[in-house]
């Protein structure tokens, strides 16, 4: 958006599942071995939106609204690197909404 007043604020981590995307052909060489994974869209409950992965949840489980929380995710493909990435919240799967 380009806003130059902006500020960090602490967040819980959860949210729910606004959109996604399931990868087919990757973009990249480090995700050849990932392929087919879904980027997912989530909108923290405190209101803003991530790009990010998820994990633990096959991609015919996927959900809109669908309840989630971060993880996080050492990766060392670009250097060692920690990613927020989110699985089901646990209530999901007891068919919370």
């Amino acid at each position: 958006c380009a806003a130059t007043d902006w500020s960090w604020a602490p967040v819980k981590g959860t949210g729910r599942i606004y959109t996604w995307t399931v990868v087919h052909r990757a973009m990249h060489p480090a995700f050849v071995g990932d392929v087919p994974y879904a980027v997912v869209v989530v909108e923290l409950d405190e209101g803003p939106r991530i790009v990010s992965g998820i994990v633990d949840c096959p991609l015919e489980a996927l959900e809109m609204e669908m309840p989630v929380e971060v993880v996080f995710e050492r990766s060392d493909r670009w250097g060692d690197r920690v990613l927020p990435r989110f699985r089901r919240a646990a209530a999901a799967g007891r068919g919370a909404r």
